[in-house]
This record gives C-alpha cells, structure tokens and sequence, in this order.
C-alpha cells in the first residue's frame, strides 16, 4: 500500500534554516478559479495547526481569506450603504458617518484586516484628548468616544458576517466612563419658567409652535406637523382611540435637515410608533386655531407669492408668512432668540423636551405614561430627561424639618 505523501514540505532555505510549507485550497474565488494559498511557518507544529484551522473553517463556512487589498474606507462605505438599503432613516446613517469619520479618516486607507486593537486604543485615547476635532478644539465628550467605538463595533460586526476579518477588535477596547455629573451645569427650566416664557410669546406667530415645542415634541415632529394630523374638533377621535369630542394630534410626520437637505419621514424611534395620537389640551386647541386664521389672511394677502414650493401651500403648521415651512436650524435659533430676549435662563430648543419631562415627573405622571408622550420606549430614557423641580426641593425641606422638631 503507497504511503500517503505528508502536505507539509520541510523546505531548507539559502541559509540553511528549515521551513514547513504547505498549499491550500481556500475554495472558489468570484470568478469561479481555485484559490490557493502557499503558507510557510518556522515549526512543523505552526504549519499542522494553521493547515487544520483552515481546512476547518472551510468546511463550517467561517473561512476568512486573506484579503491586503480590502480597506477600512471601502468597507464603511458597504456598511452605511447596507443599513440604508436595510431602511434607516437618513439621520440614523449620517449619525453612523459621522461617528466612523474619526477611524476613516485616520485608518480608511488600511486594510480591513489589518485593523488591530492598538489603532482603535490609540484612537481612542487621541480622541478624549481632542487630537481627532475637525473642528474646534478641547477635549471629546465620553459619549462621543462611545459612540465612535459602539458604531465601529457595528462595522466590524459587518465585516465578520461577510467574512472579511474573523475578530471584532473592536469589542475589546475599553469604553470611557460616563461622567455622573455630566451637564449638570445645563440651564434646567422650572415650571414658572415656562410658564413666562409662553406668556411673554403669546403674540408671536408661531405660538402655537412654542407651545408644540414645551408640552415635549420633537423639533422635527413640529415642523412636520401638517393641518391633516391635526384634528381641533374631536371628530376623529374615536377611531384614534379617545373618547367623542376629544381633539388629538397625529404625530406621523417628521421634518429633519440631514447634510444641507430637507428630509421627511416617520418620526425618531419606536415609541411614537406605538402612540403616534396624542389627545391635546385646550389652551393649544385654541392657538391651533389662532395660527389657521393666521394662515388664512397670509395667504390672501400673498396672493400667488404664498406656498409655491412643492412642500408648501398650507400642508404644514409651522410654516413663514408665504407659507414656507421653517428650516430645523431657523427654528431653533428663533426659539433661543426669544428665550434670551424673555431674560429666562439659556435653554436650547431640545431642553424643552426636558422641561416637558420634568413637569410630567412633577405633576405625578406615571414614568410609562411620560414615556408613551413623549414618544420614547425606554423609561430610563425619559428618567434622563427629568429634574428636579425647587418647589419640591422646598417642600423636602419644609417637611423634613417638621418632622426634625415634631
């Protein structure tokens, strides 16, 4: 009987010095030709141990081959690509982008296999010390440099289903403790605040808006807010799940700015999903209908001037004087524009979801029903956006010194 020939050669180089070397077959490329592979290791032990890993993973089908040509750049690309065609919102894929613009612009040109814990740690510590802004300087924020690793991680998760690297590097890195008293500092309005500022902008246009913006919406569930979604009679509210004569908002449009371009689509999250009809109290009905009649005399002053974009002729509540509706940025800067004008403390447009937050907590409304509100599924969330309001503060204090002296 014939001996079978061992795979592995011992080859003697030049110099003397004795290699293992073996061919392998690593299936058939795109083109349909054998791929082989020459390997070469300085042990006999190496040699067996890699020849039997490959012909393992071949036969289970997590063979990743070899591949110095395949770059961190292009890789990115499929993967934001992929997650679009997979229907993420246009803001969800620009977020990724955004977050993998530190690893691309550092390591695009690398090969994806290449890609090793000690570029993702360097990245990260180069990142926390502000070395990788495009803009600005100082340190990144540790949510930042999360988010940078947590998207990275995706890639490589990517890459590992369409075995392009057998590990995911990025798993390993460390994450940044979050700082417990992170935006601690941020201005928190109190309920008296609101309150001023909604009287102080009573005669403003868009006070209808305002007042959208403070009982929690999102920015983009505002200015995507058409007359259609909005029912100030109560006749729909049965088949919206409400009782006769209750008047209710259709949150089901939302209007975002992604790169310079105007998106809209269904609102952020599952939450609003969930309840996208929201019954609404009767100072708003009335602005509501403040701002129709508004619409109606600008239009027939404007004449043809009024609503020639495609998106405008009345469609949308938050809209300009000819109609237009407002652009995200706009919006936020008036808003801002008018709290400082009002002498209340800074507040960006999103605090005034947190208020919104903060005054449901006070009001004792159920986490859950706050979240349902405003739109989100997980009450921790909702949890971060509450504070603490003085007069309770006062109260703890009246109470515990009552108690203290009997």
């Amino acid at each position: 009987m014939t001996r079978k020939q061992d795979p592995i050669k011992r080859v003697e180089l030049a110099d003397g010095r004795i290699r293992y070397r073996f061919v392998v077959d690593l299936g058939a490329k795109p083109d349909g030709r054998r791929d082989q592979k020459t390997m070469t290791f300085d042990t006999q032990r190496e040699a067996r141990a890699e020849r039997a890993r490959i012909i393992s993973e071949r036969a289970t089908g997590t063979l990743v081959r070899p591949n110095k040509k395949l770059t961190v750049e292009q890789v990115a690309t499929e993967f934001l690509t992929a997650k679009a065609d997979a229907g993420k919102k246009p803001s969800t894929v620009r977020s990724y982008q955004d977050a993998l613009a530190p690893l691309v612009d550092r390591h695009g040109k690398l090969p994806i296999q290449a890609l090793d814990i000690r570029h993702l740690e360097a990245l990260r510590r180069d990142m926390l010390a502000g070395r990788t802004r495009r803009i600005g300087t100082g340190d990144l924020a540790p949510r930042t440099v999360n988010l940078a690793l947590g998207v990275s991680t995706m890639l490589l998760k990517y890459a590992m289903r369409r075995r392009l690297v057998g590990h995911n590097v990025a798993e390993l890195v460390d994450r940044v403790p979050a700082d417990p008293d992170a935006g601690s500092d941020r201005a928190a309005w109190q309920t008296a605040d609101a309150v001023v500022f909604l009287r102080g902008v009573r005669n403003d246009r868009l006070h209808a808006a305002w007042m959208l913006s403070l009982l929690g919406l999102r920015r983009g569930e505002v200015l995507g807010l058409r007359w259609l979604d909005a029912d100030l009679t109560g006749e729909r509210a049965a088949e919206r799940g409400f009782p006769a004569g209750t008047p209710t908002l259709a949150v089901v449009n939302n209007r975002t700015c992604v790169a310079g371009k105007i998106i809209e689509g269904t609102p952020k999250g599952r939450g609003r999903r969930r309840v996208p009809h929201l019954p609404i109290p009767r100072p708003l009905v009335d602005a509501l209908k403040a701002l129709k009649a508004t619409h109606a005399a600008e239009k027939l002053a404007a004449g043809e001037a009024y609503g020639s974009c495609p998106l405008c002729g009345g469609a949308h509540v938050v809209v300009d004087e000819l109609g237009a509706p407002f652009r995200p940025a706009r919006y936020s800067e008036r808003f801002e524009a008018l709290v400082k004008s009002a002498g209340l403390p800074r507040l960006v447009l999103h605090g005034s979801r947190h208020c919104a937050a903060s005054i449901l907590a006070d009001l004792g409304v159920p986490d859950i029903v706050a979240a349902a509100w405003l739109g989100q599924t997980d009450v921790a969330v909702t949890k971060g956006y509450q504070h603490v309001m003085n007069d309770r503060i006062a109260e703890a204090s009246r109470s515990l010194g009552e108690a203290l002296t009997g």
